[in-house]
């Protein structure tokens, strides 16, 4: 079936070959593995309603085509699951399990997952590597939304999306009229995020991340590259508070803040011609020179000792922590139970009320990791 149903392609004969040479070695595990990659069919939509239009229509529609096969392609139910903002989210971690399980053929195909149907909700934390075939049914409002929904598919092997335009919709008319350019441009066409670039918190926020990174991206870096060769080993990376306090002693306080402070204003971009702070410039570096100088002044703090990543959580108050990702923009929240030791259940019923919060509120799928590791660390 799978030669006879190969396009008139440029590899088409290649194809041919390899599936001829498979079926003559019996290697059908591996037919069904490259079958199995195309299984799963992520159908994106704009709303919940064309979702539950599609999982409504399909298995009528799926039917009549099964039947036009044959008696043999015939197959009572398709199995399909929807992935909405609606949906809790220990049922999404149940469905995006579900689909990274490969299929075993000696299992009834009416039993696998054949489809799942998702709305925006599946653009972010979803990756899995059994999508490799997706489908848009109408073009998301948004540009950037389009990018990130359709990078879902083909993470680990080649996959294929198609855009299926809604008719009665003048803009996915238009985006179908003028495929090739919209796609070749398409980048360019994402609407700029809506924040100011010079937001006092934002410039605020970056710089500890900057300091680290001008300490051991480029200071060491730069003492490495001007040792002899049996002093490189020597050369201190500066992950020690007193590394550092040293080469403050060393440069002087002065200098160390000037230095730090024209790194940090190159990395910003506080001079760029284009994007550049201008008329707040003034401002903004005297918000680096002010954080630059704090970090000097508690470098020399008593306190002030160990790992340079125990100063940032120590001084927490006084400076923020570098950031270890984009999210990282505020500071992390601690839960912590408030037990009454009178009972003796408490702490178990803390933990099922965590767990119940965390999953959604739905019952945790089978070889699902748990999730009480930690909280009975605290």
């Amino acid at each position: 079936m799978l030669v006879s149903n190969l396009g008139d392609t440029p590899v088409s004969t290649r194809h041919r070959a390899a599936l001829e040479r498979l079926t003559a070695s019996g290697r059908f595990d591996v037919i069904a593995s490259a079958v199995d990659l195309h299984r799963v069919a992520l159908t994106y939509v704009t709303n919940k309603k064309g979702g539950d239009q599609i999982l409504s229509a399909l298995p009528g529609i799926a039917d009549r085509q099964h039947r036009d096969f044959g008696r043999d392609a015939i197959v009572e139910s398709i199995r399909t699951d929807l992935i909405s903002g609606g949906v809790e989210s220990g049922t999404v971690e149940a469905i995006v399990r579900n689909a990274e399980r490969q299929f075993d053929p000696a299992e009834d195909i009416q039993n696998a997952l054949r489809m799942i149907v998702a709305t925006s909700a599946v653009s972010h934390g979803v990756d899995v590597e059994n999508f490799n075939s997706m489908f848009f049914a109408g073009m998301p409002p948004a540009i950037d939304e389009f990018i990130q929904a359709s990078s879902r598919v083909g993470r680990t092997h080649v996959g294929f999306v198609m855009l299926i335009p809604t008719p009665q919709n003048r803009r996915d008319r238009f985006i179908f009229e003028v495929h090739e350019t919209f796609h070749r441009f398409l980048e360019r066409m994402i609407a700029p995020p809506a924040i100011e670039r010079w937001a006092d918190r934002a410039v605020v926020r970056v710089i500890p991340s900057l300091v680290q990174n001008w300490l051991i991206g480029k200071i060491y870096q730069e003492q490495f590259v001007a040792d002899t060769d049996p002093e490189k080993k020597r050369t201190r990376i500066f992950s020690k508070v007193s590394f550092v306090r040293s080469l403050v002693n060393r440069m002087k306080a002065a200098n160390f803040v000037d230095e730090a402070e024209k790194y940090i204003a190159g990395c910003i971009g506080i001079d760029a011609e284009v994007g550049g702070a201008d008329t707040q410039r003034q401002i903004v570096s005297a918000m680096v020179r002010d954080r630059l100088q704090e970090f000097v002044r508690l470098l020399d703090m008593p306190t002030a000792d160990g790992d340079l990543a125990a100063f940032w959580d120590h001084f927490r108050g006084n400076l923020d922590s570098p950031m270890t990702s984009l999210r990282d923009v505020d500071a992390p929240g601690t839960v912590r139970p408030l037990i009454n030791t009178r009972k003796a259940d408490a702490k178990d019923r803390f933990h099922t009320m965590m767990r119940f919060i965390r999953e959604g509120g739905t019952r945790k799928p089978q070889g699902m990791i748990e999730t009480t590791a930690e909280l009975r660390n605290d």
